[in-house]
């Protein structure tokens, strides 16, 4: 038996850090997708290959691998009802080094195909509870903005805590990434952000509350298909995101070659920070370099494509 589903990466558009103490986030789901493919095999033992490597362990005690953390823990919890062996194979059809949301997308694309198998389709809220917990288990702090993208697709309007998604109607954006070339766990820039800014209290919630307001005006402004006004949201939101720590001189570079193209409307880092990508609101002209990336929102969330 084979089963397969896919799942969208993932940009972050506004409301970084912010969105981990109350505040909405704008997220996107890309064209860019992930595939996540089971079969059935008559040995006892798990396999998972994707580009990054290859990894074998026993469906009774299966064994930890760094590259393969979120699939292992996607995957564990149905073992035990599976009486031979199982081969996970994950195409993507973007780096998981380049600020994606790959980690949300490939425990998404994972979690929906396991059930799949078991004939089991749940509520797309429910996937994106089950999937966030499971981030949230491997990863430690996350939002879950980015899983909420996988799961529903589109353009959405994110609130963490009690979750709430609403989705934006709007035509697709497109969208201009730039990878910085150097990436820092997420986890890492959430602690190094509430270090520094849990020193200021006060200066602290004005922050995040300004993060918020931005993200509330971008909302109206891409809902009623203002481009040039969330834009320049978009770049009061890097000022912001800079407030934060969380710039470097590549993704300075990024920002500053993005917003020097006629056709960007506006530019920001996507994402916790410390690394990754910076991305532009509109296409940038047509360059020959890897890590310029045109890309488009995708309306499409986890989808079957096979089983």
């Amino acid at each position: 038996m084979i089963t397969a589903m896919s799942a969208p990466g993932s940009l972050m558009l506004f409301g970084e850090h912010a969105v981990l103490h109350g505040q909405p986030a704008i997220v996107c789901a890309i064209d860019r997708r992930l595939r996540v493919e089971l079969k059935d095999t008559t040995a006892r033992e798990l396999t998972i290959r994707s580009t990054i490597g290859a990894h074998t362990t026993s469906m009774d005690d299966p064994q930890s691998h760094p590259a393969f953390r979120f699939v292992l823990a996607a995957v564990q919890p149905f073992l035990d009802g599976i009486h031979g062996g199982l081969t996970i194979t994950i195409e993507s059809s973007f780096s998981h080094t380049v600020g994606f949301g790959s980690s949300a997308a490939v425990s998404a694309a994972a979690l929906a195909a396991m059930l799949a198998r078991k004939e089991e389709a749940p509520l797309p809220l429910d996937l994106f509870h089950q999937c966030r917990a499971l981030i949230r288990r491997v990863q430690g702090t996350a939002s879950g903005a980015d899983a909420a993208a996988s799961v529903f697709g589109g353009i959405l309007r994110f609130v963490s805590e009690p979750a709430g998604v609403t989705q934006l109607a709007t035509p697709p954006l497109a969208l201009t990434a730039i990878y910085s070339g150097s990436k820092t766990p997420t986890a890492d820039v959430i602690r190094t952000v509430r270090e520094r800014m849990d020193r200021e209290p006060a200066v602290r919630d004005a922050v995040y509350h300004a993060i918020g307001q931005v993200s509330d005006a971008a909302a109206d402004a891409i809902a009623s298909g203002d481009l040039e006004r969330a834009g320049r949201l978009m770049d009061i939101g890097q000022g912001l995101m800079d407030a934060l720590g969380v710039n470097t001189q590549p993704l300075q570079s990024c920002i500053h070659a993005l917003r020097r193209d006629p056709g960007i409307y506006g530019a920001k880092i996507s994402g916790s920070g410390l690394g990754d990508c910076a991305v532009g609101l509109g296409h940038a002209s047509p360059s020959d370099k890897d890590d310029v990336i045109l890309l488009n929102t995708d309306s499409e969330g986890v989808k079957l494509e096979q089983g």
